[in-house]
């Protein structure tokens, strides 16, 4: 699906410069009229307006709020959500955002997982170092230490890769394996006490008994 460029926003502002930039991508999205060969992906137009109007009390510039409407962020994420806000207001302060910050936000750190919830946390931990290294490539100046989130998302991969590999472990050795030894033994008894009785029988392969 195709979704507005920069260029048709920056131009649909220009003829309503009071919409904020929510306002103007909705407003785009209920008129604009594309080739029966194509449609709009009203999903992520969606998402950028939904993104858009969430950050929009920081008054970012139009083409940094369309930015930032772009981000790989899960909107019904509450926690991720909640960074971006950080991000956001960070940018419009002309503050730069660090890994010393990041720490801070993200109560570094993180324990090793034992719950699901607990797994799901660094899960979203993880994709906010992602949203950072994302900006870093966009606004490097603001998100200047793409390195050190790297080296953090570094440690996480192995505190989850290693809790992952205790869970599998603990599974593993829960499992019920057949006592198939002790199944033969008790064949091969009641073939004892038979073969005492002078009758001739063969135990089979499978612990089955029969006649000779």
């Amino acid at each position: 699906g195709l979704s507005p460029t920069l260029d048709q926003i920056e131009r649909f502002s220009y003829h309503l410069p009071d919409l904020e930039l929510h306002e103007i991508l909705d407003i785009f999205m209920r008129t604009a009229e594309v080739n029966e060969n194509y449609f709009l992906c009203q999903v992520a137009l969606e998402k950028q307006i939904a993104v858009s109007r969430d950050i929009s009390k920081y008054g970012l510039p139009l083409k940094d709020a369309y930015n930032f409407s772009l981000s790989p962020v899960e909107i019904r994420k509450s926690f991720t959500i909640s960074i971006l806000h950080h991000f956001a207001k960070s940018f419009a302060q002309d503050k730069p955002v660090t890994t010393a910050h990041l720490c801070h936000h993200l109560h570094w750190p993180l324990p090793h997982p034992y719950t699901p919830d607990q797994m799901a946390k660094l899960e979203e931990a993880h994709e906010v170092l992602d949203l950072y290294l994302w900006f870093s490539m966009r606004y490097p100046e603001h998100f200047p230490e793409p390195e050190g989130a790297k080296k953090l998302q570094e440690e996480l991969e192995k505190v989850i890769g290693h809790s992952l590999a205790i869970r599998v472990r603990r599974n593993s050795s829960n499992k019920t394996i057949p006592n198939f030894e002790h199944r033969i033994q008790i064949n091969r008894n009641n073939f004892d006490s038979i073969k005492r009785g002078g009758a001739k029988y063969k135990i089979t392969p499978t612990g089955r008994i029969r006649d000779n």
